[in-house]
């Protein structure tokens, strides 16, 4: 099933999300129901009465991920469930047409558009949890997640981390630099090397306030190669080049 995201991302659904629809007779109408996947597994068993144990099978499936409204509702405003999808952080996603006098089969596109999300949020978890947490065999948690990230947040992360070893070497902390250092090295594994992320460790660790000033022109840089912003690229070479060529980063 290949369906819009509009915000989020397919491969790693949020396990919430609004989905809307366009009416089969205006595209300016609109529908929408709000997904969820339950992140904590019930024992529907404790909750149901005696006369409904035989059916409990698909109580515990249907009570696992649901849709509410089941079948779309009609809305005033798209803009208020982006907003609404924004500050939430859910994710939102755009699930075609449907018809607004046929709610028996919008209900059945709902199930469907739920069923493929609630399987790929699981299978998402499932691969989190296989590769994870197992000490034993060296796997590191932090690899994990660097894997899952995309570019963007792989350089969001490096930023945050160049910070910390920053403030680390400044207070002479050896050994939450060295960690840090290690951390930035594992996340480097992730990334091209084009992105020369050994110079920016060496920029943020230099005492001088120019080397400061090389390592937020590396990241500057690693931003531009990501975005293919190539005339950007060109100007942060060329500074980057008149401060190296002032004293070496060591």
């Amino acid at each position: 099933m290949n369906l819009d995201f509009e915000r989020g991302e397919p491969q790693k659904p949020k396990g919430h999300a609004f989905i809307y629809f366009t009416g089969s007779e205006s595209d300016s109408t609109y529908f929408a129901t709000y997904l969820m996947v339950q992140p904590i597994n019930v024992d529907v068993s404790k909750y149901v009465p005696p006369f409904l144990m035989n059916q409990m099978g698909e109580l515990e499936k249907d009570l696992s991920a649901f849709a509410f409204p089941p079948s779309p509702e009609q809305i005033d405003s798209l803009d208020d469930i982006k907003y609404l999808a924004e500050i939430r952080e859910d994710d939102l996603i755009y699930g075609g047409k449907i018809q607004s006098n046929d709610p028996t089969a919008a209900l059945i596109k709902v199930n469907e558009i739920l069923e493929w999300y609630s399987s790929i949020y699981e299978s998402n978890n499932k691969l989190l949890s296989d590769k994870t947490i197992d000490s034993e065999n060296g796997t590191n948690v932090n690899e994990v997640v660097y894997s899952l990230m995309n570019d963007r947040d792989k350089l969001e992360e490096l930023t945050k981390l160049i910070g910390k070893l920053r403030y680390d070497v400044d207070v002479t902390e050896e050994r939450l630099s060295q960690e840090t250092e290690e951390q930035i090295k594992l996340l480097s594994k992730h990334l091209p090397e084009s992105h020369e992320i050994s110079k920016i460790i060496s920029a943020a660790k230099g005492a001088q306030s120019t080397d400061h000033k090389l390592a937020d022109l590396y990241l500057q840089r690693s931003f531009h190669l990501i975005n293919e912003a190539f005339d950007d690229l060109t100007n942060i070479d060329r500074e980057i080049k008149k401060l190296e060529e002032m004293g070496p980063v060591n």
